[in-house]
């Protein structure tokens, strides 16, 4: 029953004595390897472990006479037309007598996963590649154009309109330095998952509140929120702060009044491990059509959304790696023109500090 399970395994296994030369060999072995049952009688272990990991087979085989057992071991085979066939497996000492006669391996043939892996390698290279050569050059680039127009609105000559011509550009080339900066953090997040820690919350939405304020200097930013620095604690990463900013820059963005009214409420969700938060601005607001699409990796880029569909695609990536969630509903319930509420869930961890619901503004 035991040979007849091997014969019908798709694994290769065979069975080595001391000498080198097999005593058993199964017909997905034979199959593989393209040897016929008289030919493997005439080989030895020698002649198909590639030559490059042969050193390496008889460290582990000396072990195994011994008496030791091996799992999860990687072996490199040849077949007889001198095809590689890449293989992980499991060596066991096969006993006679109380002595050890033989060695017994059961291999699985990996060869197309291993491509595989190894295609998936050179196409994040390159990726990767190309991402850094596009930072780089284009960030330059903008940096000249930056220049020049900051120069320019220096000259006390100009006519209004060349003015308000000249700080429109500047804001185009602001997103495209942003779109170069989240292209990169998603070719980052993609190519190596941070480690989760415990993080406040808090200390991250204030930090980001800041950073975006100084990047409308013509707005104001007026943040009501029942947070306070300490009071909760989260399972996150370093990009927190940026899954804050993100959204709060949206809300400075699509809000056209000078002072920008945006609340914040949080709480825990009782018998789960979750804090809620939710972000709520005053802006042109999201469609219902349009409340998944502006997740998607790509927006379509109509009117409403225009800009939202990649820094939201970082967001969600972010909160993703560390099961956390994003979700968008209006505002004001059934009239999405009343603004957006972003309704971001982390993992809970309990504070040290008792929950307080009172407000704490900070800008």
């Amino acid at each position: 029953m035991i040979w007849t399970l091997i014969e019908g395994t798709s694994d290769l296994v065979h069975s080595v004595r001391r000498d080198g030369h097999f005593d058993f060999v199964n017909r997905a072995w034979l199959n593989t390897l393209e040897y016929s049952d008289e030919e493997a009688l005439d080989i030895t272990i020698a002649n198909i472990i590639f030559p490059g990991s042969l050193k390496e087979y008889q460290a582990r085989a000396s072990r195994v006479f011994a008496g030791e057992s091996l799992t999860n071991v990687e072996t490199t085979f040849i077949s007889k037309s001198g095809i590689l066939i890449l293989t992980e497996g499991n060596l066991f000492p096969r006993h006679e007598d109380g002595k050890v006669v033989a060695l017994q391996g059961f291999y699985r043939n990996v060869t197309d996963r291993k491509k595989s892996e190894e295609e998936l390698r050179e196409q994040r290279a390159r990726t990767e590649f190309f991402v850094d050569l596009m930072t780089h050059d284009i960030t330059n680039i903008n940096q000249e154009v930056l220049s020049t127009f900051e120069i320019l609105l220096h000259d006390s000559t100009l006519s209004v309109p060349m003015t308000n011509l000249l700080k429109e550009g500047l804001r185009e080339v602001e997103r495209s330095s942003n779109l170069i900066a989240n292209v990169k953090k998603i070719s980052q997040l993609y190519a190596e998952t941070p480690a989760a820690k415990k993080m406040d919350p808090a200390e991250a939405i204030f930090s980001a509140a800041k950073d975006v304020e100084s990047s409308f200097p013509d707005k104001t930013l007026k943040l009501k929120t029942n947070f306070l620095l300490g009071q909760y604690h989260v399972l996150a990463d370093d990009y927190l702060k940026d899954v804050f900013q993100s959204l709060l820059h949206n809300a400075m963005k699509f809000d056209e009044r000078r002072d920008v009214e945006v609340e914040i409420d949080t709480n825990v969700i009782r018998h789960t491990p979750f804090l809620r938060i939710q972000i709520k601005d005053n802006g042109r607001g999201i469609p219902d059509e349009e409340k998944e699409e502006i997740f998607a990796r790509i927006a379509h880029r109509r009117g409403g959304i225009l800009g939202l569909g990649l820094g939201l695609t970082l967001v969600k990536q972010i909160l993703e790696n560390y099961g956390g969630q994003i979700m968008v509903k209006d505002r004001v319930e059934g009239n999405h023109k009343k603004g957006a509420n972003f309704v971001v869930l982390l993992r809970y961890e309990q504070s040290s500090k008792a929950d307080n619901s009172s407000d704490h503004r900070g800008n």
